[in-house]
């Protein structure tokens, strides 16, 4: 459900009546339903309510010159409402979203334009889709990414050099995430999400989770390291877990593995962890770890569960303790 409770089509609910017209100047009959407050999201459509009377509170028409395939813009549109209920955007393929990309850049819809590229830079291209997509971007005048210009070779760098721009970009970007800020998180999520597609490159992926690995085990040292601000620090490991388990589970059973296994750390999280960060703890414990393996999101040795268990009861019925008074 939306988060106002507005959906594509919906003609109960809709004040915009949309007619594409198309560049021939034939109008279609079918317009589309939509809403003014999902629409202002595109820099396009704002400008153009701006122009509407703001006393008149009945539904109205807006005629728009349409270029494109019909379905490609009605698709566009589509994505406005998936911004709106704070989705992540997908794209099916490469074809997709080349076809989507001038649409978002008409209406300037800039978040959906900065989604198509992310997509892009991450997923593999034949010869073919390369030409499309510089020819494209030339003719839009748009901003392009640094790494999506670097892999157009419009900048001139190798794979190699690519590859480490990636990591440097996704590293800056974790890096804001340590702060419990809401919006930089949900960034970060949906651009790992984009990284993570089954048609990214090997090589992305692994930058992926070469940036993700360095993030979580910066966070297990700190805590083991420093005696302040273990709340923050144990804050983003329990979100950067969740992300880990959403987005690859080959790293998800790597990061279990090495949490279970430190020993120093299990011990630091006993000796000091606060009464607060004890929920932070238990999640990736009880909720992410011992769930998926009770669910076989992961298969792991019985050797191992044996040792989970043998090693992080304790800490667990210690944790929950605090827990309990806290809540």
């Amino acid at each position: 459900m939306a988060k106002h409770g507005l959906h594509f089509g919906d003609k109960n609910t809709a004040d915009i009546r949309l007619y594409l017209i198309a560049s021939s100047g034939q109008e279609t009959e079918d317009p589309l339903f939509v809403h003014s407050q999902v629409l202002k999201k595109a820099g396009f459509f704002e400008t153009k309510l701006s122009e509407c009377s703001s006393s008149d509170k009945r539904s109205f028409e807006i005629k728009v010159t349409n270029s494109h395939n019909r379905e490609n813009y009605i698709r566009c549109i589509q994505l406005l409402y998936s911004f709106q209920e704070d989705q992540r955007f997908y794209f099916s393929s490469v074809d997709d979203a080349l076809a989507v990309l001038p649409v978002a850049s008409q209406i300037m819809f800039h978040d959906c334009i900065q989604s198509c590229m992310l997509y892009l830079d991450a997923v593999r291209w034949s010869p073919e889709q390369k030409a499309k997509l510089r020819a494209l971007l030339t003719s839009l005048k748009l901003d392009i990414l640094p790494d999506l210009g670097t892999r157009l070779g419009i900048l001139g760098k190798s794979d190699s050099e690519h590859i480490e721009m990636v990591k440097d970009s996704l590293q800056e970007l974790l890096s804001r995430t340590l702060k419990n800020e809401f919006e930089t998180r949900t960034r970060a999520e949906k651009h790992m999400s984009e990284y993570f597609k089954a048609e990214v490159s090997p090589a992305v992926k692994d930058a992926c989770r070469s940036a993700l690995l360095k993030e979580f085990s910066g966070d297990v040292e700190r805590i083991k390291s420093e005696d302040k601000n273990i709340e923050l620090y144990c804050n983003r490991l329990s979100w950067l877990v969740g992300v880990i388990q959403s987005c690859d589970g080959k790293l998800f059973e790597t990061v279990l593995k090495l949490f279970c296994e430190d020993t120093n750390l299990r011990n630091s999280i006993n000796e000091k962890t606060p009464e607060r960060s004890a929920y932070f703890i238990l999640n990736i414990l009880r909720n992410r770890f011992l769930k998926a393996m009770g669910n076989g999101d992961i298969i792991t040795p019985k050797s191992f569960r044996v040792f989970l268990l043998t090693n992080w009861v304790e800490t667990m019925v210690h944790l929950n303790v605090y827990y309990s008074i806290t809540i």
